[in-house]
């Protein structure tokens, strides 16, 4: 039996609440994209970079995470759907993956 999993789960709480801390102060909670950006190299091969504004954790599939870089597998469908959580609203973005450039398809505000 490991403890990864807990650990894991108590340290994702932890950054979760230490953000919730540094966002209520503000006078806007309102989610923003700052960027996003699509691409990559052989030796990395693809890979999602993106920023928002207070945001929680992202959740891309069907896995929840605090990073701001994902890389993507060789099989990633065109169409990938970003739900950014942040205090109170969520915001979830589709994206459409071309070769060269990402374009946001929709955004759905909850």
């Amino acid at each position: 039996m490991t403890m990864m999993p807990q650990v894991d789960r108590l340290t994702f709480n932890y950054h979760v609440l230490s953000r919730i801390f540094t966002i209520l102060p503000r006078k806007s909670k309102k989610i923003k994209m700052l960027y996003i950006d699509y691409g990559g190299d052989e030796k990395q091969g693809r890979l999602l970079k993106y920023k928002f504004t207070n945001a929680l954790w992202f959740k891309i599939g069907d896995s929840k995470t605090l990073a701001t870089r994902i890389p993507l597998p060789d099989a990633t469908p065109d169409e990938l759907e970003i739900t950014v959580q942040g205090l109170f609203r969520k915001n979830i973005y589709t994206l459409l993956l071309k070769p060269d450039h990402i374009h946001v398809i929709k955004v759905q505000q909850n």
